[in-house]
């Protein structure tokens, strides 16, 4: 971890394991952060066996990311990981938000369920809002609502509020939303699908 401080004790993470292809997300806690390796405390019990581990934490202005792997299990729920690569660094507005082509539709009326056209369409998608292209060009706080299809299924219906909508030269508009509405369990989908793509990009899915 040259030139990179490593999480401090008390200081909140989010670990990222990898095993046979699929992935899980947790969040956890430094209890213990000298040396080589750090003891972790999560508030679930979880099995790291044999699974790739990323710890992810913030330093400044940007997000750490040390790669390696769990190799003991302390307690229940207090686990020893150790790193096996150098920590690297991502600029925090980057790793919170990525590019992803998703099958989604937009309109100005709030559409009758079951009768949505989604299209696939390449997007600036994270977990507050969405940059695209659309055919029209749209003021200044209009509210639009989102409907977007996740890979694995899941539809969110999202409302939001544009704060940008520039005319291109071909006649539509680059605009971007914040979205302004949505339940716990749709902003939950929505940052996992943030995460993982985000996850693909930098090579740790």
């Amino acid at each position: 971890m040259e030139g990179l401080q490593p999480p401090e004790t008390g200081k909140s993470v989010i670990l990222i394991s990898i095993k046979d292809g699929k992935s899980s997300i947790c969040n956890a806690r430094v209890v213990f952060s000298r040396g080589k390796g750090i003891i972790l405390e999560t508030a679930e019990e979880h099995d790291f066996t044999g699974a790739n581990v990323s710890l992810f934490y913030v330093g400044g202005d940007n997000v750490i990311v040390l790669k390696g792997a769990v190799k003991e299990k302390i307690a229940k729920t207090r686990y020893y990981f150790l790193p096996s690569e150098e920590a690297k660094e991502m600029d925090k507005r980057e790793f919170i938000r990525t590019n992803i082509a998703i099958d989604l539709a937009v309109s100005r009326k709030e559409p009758a369920p079951g009768r949505v056209d989604l299209r696939r369409t390449e997007a600036e998608l994270s977990g507050s809002g969405i940059r695209l292209v659309l055919d029209d060009h749209y003021r200044e706080n209009e509210k639009l609502f989102f409907v977007l299809k996740t890979p694995s299924g899941e539809t969110l219906n999202l409302s939001g509020v544009v704060v940008r909508s520039v005319k291109r030269a071909d006649g539509k508009s680059d605009t971007a939303a914040h979205f302004s509405e949505m339940s716990n369990r749709e902003q939950e989908l929505l940052i996992d699908l943030v995460f993982k793509k985000r996850f693909e990009e930098i090579g740790i899915v």
